[in-house]
């Protein structure tokens, strides 16, 4: 038998005191540890499922770069993922969670994202500058980018991220292409968590046909 279960870093970390970014919620730790064994008592495999999307108030307080307004579906992601603050809180979540469960006989695998969807073009103040140098590096100038893209880039600055508005055009494969980029390194740097803290264990990432979509969520072309 097989089931999951789904945290959050909501419910494990807490604001710190006594000079500390981050207190662990002991209590949220001793729930999950129960889970696991009364699925271990009760022979039911549990795929623990990390709710990264369930994220701390505090830590939007005073962090409020990080928040870019989304969370609601399809887009998944209520924060700039690889946002330092946000990667740094996600760490200090598994590492807090994964070392207590992972000797449990019921324990079978991490799923690090459960349906991961994040559109740059709707929030992009954080990515805006990341998205100019990739599309610069790939053409060569920014008159070249501008051939590429059938649009009139006179600088640096006045290169844009499209809408869904022409799904079917260069510029936004191209938004498209460094878009995908954002979660492939959210993703990686959560698994190279996972590496540190036991290599064996089985990580994985649910992922819905929209992940690579834009606007309204509709399969990818």
């Amino acid at each position: 038998n097989y089931t999951h279960y789904e945290v959050g870093p909501k419910s494990v970390l807490k604001a710190g005191t006594e000079g500390r970014k981050y207190d662990i919620n002991q209590t949220a730790i001793e729930n999950i540890k129960s889970v696991f064994k009364s699925a271990e008592d009760n022979n039911i495999q549990v795929v623990f499922l990390t709710a990264m999307h369930y994220f701390p108030e505090f830590i939007y307080e005073n962090y409020p770069e990080i928040n870019n307004n989304g969370g609601t579906f399809p887009d998944y992601m209520p924060y700039n993922p690889t946002h330092p603050e946000v990667i740094e809180a996600l760490k200090a979540f598994l590492n807090a969670v994964i070392p207590e469960i992972k000797d449990y006989k019921s324990f079978h695998s991490v799923c690090l994202a459960n349906e991961p969807f994040f559109i740059s073009y709707e929030y992009p103040d954080y990515y805006i500058e990341a998205y100019r140098d990739f599309v610069i590096n790939k053409y060569g100038s920014v008159y070249e980018a501008a051939s590429a893209h059938g649009a009139f880039y006179y600088n640096r600055n006045s290169i844009k991220m499209p809408t869904a508005s022409n799904t079917v055009s260069v510029r936004y494969n191209d938004w498209r292409e460094f878009n995908d980029s954002i979660l492939t390194e959210w993703f990686k740097v959560l698994k190279e968590v996972m590496g540190k803290i036991d290599p064996e264990i089985p990580v994985q990432a649910k992922c819905s046909s929209y992940i690579s979509s834009g606007g309204d969520g509709n399969r990818r072309n």
